[in-house]
């Protein structure tokens, strides 16, 4: 009986382990989405449903990233057009890959699989329903493609997957809809450049209020308080629509899914598509009864063109230049470019230094990179120090030591330093010397005195070789000196006396005639006498 027992106990045993391997195989199938088939069959790029690229509505991811690879207007629209996915693929192996494209694609995917999202409804929720699963898209074929979107045997990136649950993460935090409009659009950061945008509200063909949208790049317009343009109507959405300040595309705006739509000058727009906005051009949302007249000052967005044609201006001179690279200079390459030639600069500027800074101080911190020629601590007219002082160094290699250390500390305090102008003009008042740096100065003056007395030296004796030489001429030209002499003699007298006549011409009236004829009788007296 005791054996029995045993035996009847390890079966037992057994079986409850079957169970619960069973049960732990079907955890980890259930933890780990790795097959797009059946019910997740919507995460897989194949899956048909709308996305916009470039002005294109395309069928299906495949077919979005296929035509993105492509700048051709023809090949897109064959893409477009398919019957199949075969086709597509057939179309695609002709494309070749642009030099950046390796560096562009992922970017392109995450943008075409936040589009597909952002279209559905249906599909958000079910992204969402997969909780905190691991996504893997698993392949069976090992290529260089494959082990960067998928896996292969559990080895891979899995580049796929990983947008599908940062745009999950996004769902659950709420920040899908922004994160599609800084994906989407190439947005106006810089904040000078942002153009102002008025709305001017009408009901009854009476004007009700001005709004006034200025100083960002995006606004969302919906009936929650916290967004950009609140818009009281119970038909509006929650997030209605939104206008963007886009580079390329100029101010637009965008149907967000929203019930019942938006209309821009009676016409009904379709979601999620961009519209470029008119000056003057009337919106209405939903059923409301207000009309939103635009009123654009394109004044800032105008600039951010003409910068970008002075660019490509400049890059086409480059160009130019460069079809003859051995005529090409340094400088040339210096300016188109913007880069500073910094080889042979020895003066450094010295930034954000504090008020309570002393010269002696700096000036031993910066001797640790090499000699000092000249150092300028300047200051205002009540005698404050500005903040910032400059140093010229005896060679260029310790101005280089300096400027690439970047933050140099002084006490608590970090100072920026970077290369200063070549030309600049370092004036003596303005100057803190050193005894290295008087040293130093009094040598370069003593060289410079050396160098004049020399000069003169050379002048004098040239000149009386040359006056030995030309002894025997100057009795024949005595005569043509002393002549000329006379000459000019007469000359100043001349130009003196006209410069006389006229300041009393203007202290007296234009119509007297006397001072005129006198200044003219004085002329003619001189002449005659020295006759």
């Amino acid at each position: 009986m005791d054996q029995t027992d045993k035996m009847i106990e390890r079966q037992r045993m057994e079986q409850e382990i079957e169970k619960n391997a069973k049960i732990l195989f079907q955890k980890q199938k259930v933890s780990k989405i790795d097959s797009f088939t059946d019910y997740y069959e919507f995460l897989h790029n194949n899956f048909y449903t709308p996305v916009y690229y470039e002005c294109m509505l395309f069928p299906s991811v495949t077919h979005a990233y296929q035509a993105a690879r492509s700048n051709d207007e023809r090949t897109r629209k064959a893409i477009l057009n398919a019957e199949n996915l075969k086709t597509v693929l057939n179309i695609a192996r002709r494309i070749e890959d642009s030099d950046n494209w390796n560096i562009r694609r992922l970017k392109i995917m995450e943008h075409l699989i936040r589009d597909k999202f952002r279209r559905s409804k249906e599909l958000q929720e079910k992204l969402k329903a997969t909780g905190s699963r691991e996504i893997v898209m698993t392949y069976d074929e090992e290529t260089v493609a494959n082990t960067f979107w998928g896996a292969v045997k559990s080895k891979g990136q899995n580049q796929l997957g990983r947008i599908l649950m940062k745009i999950r993460d996004d769902i659950k935090e709420n920040n899908e809809l922004l994160n599609w409009i800084t994906m989407s659009f190439e947005l106006v950061s810089e904040s000078n450049l942002l153009p102002e945008i008025v709305f001017n509200v009408y009901k009854n063909n009476e004007r009700i209020d001005c709004i006034n949208l200025s100083k960002k790049s995006y606004y969302i317009l919906g009936c929650l308080p916290t967004s950009d343009l609140q818009l009281s109507h119970p038909s509006i959405s929650r997030f209605h629509a939104a206008i963007i300040c886009d580079k390329n595309l100029g101010i637009i705006i965008v149907d967000l899914r929203s019930k019942v739509g938006t209309k821009m000058d009676g016409n009904l727009l379709q979601d999620h598509i961009p519209y470029k906005l008119k000056d003057n051009c009337k919106l209405s949302f939903a059923q409301s009864t207000r009309e939103y007249v635009v009123n654009l000052d394109m004044k800032k967005m105008q600039k951010i063109y003409e910068n970008e044609k002075k660019q490509l201006e400049s890059e086409i001179e480059l160009l130019k230049k460069l079809d003859n690279p051995n005529k090409l200079e340094l400088e040339t390459l210096t300016k188109t470019f913007g880069i500073e030639n910094n080889e042979n600069n020895k003066n450094i500027f010295i930034g954000s230094v504090p008020h309570e800074a002393n010269d002696e101080v700096l000036l031993k911190i910066f001797k640790e990179y090499g000699e000092i020629r000249y150092f300028k601590y300047p200051t205002d007219k009540d005698g404050k120090k500005r903040g910032h002082a400059l140093i010229e160094f005896k060679n260029a290699d310790s101005a280089k030591l300096a400027v690439n250390k970047g933050l140099i500390k002084y006490e608590n305090k970090f100072m920026r330093v970077k290369f200063a102008d070549r030309n600049a003009e370092w004036r003596k008042s303005d100057m803190i010397f050193n005894e290295d740096t008087k040293k130093d100065y009094k040598g370069r003056m003593e060289k410079e005195v050396n160098k004049r007395l020399e000069r003169k030296k050379s002048l004098s004796k040239n000149s009386s070789s040359s006056s030995d030489n030309e002894s025997n001429d100057s009795d024949s030209e005595s005569k043509t000196d002393s002549s000329k002499t006379e000459k000019n003699k007469k000359r100043r007298y001349r130009s003196r006396s006209k410069s006389r006549s006229r300041k009393k011409i203007k202290s007296k009236s234009p119509s007297s005639s006397t001072s005129r004829s006198r200044s003219r009788n004085k002329h003619h007296r001189y002449k005659y006498s020295k006759k």
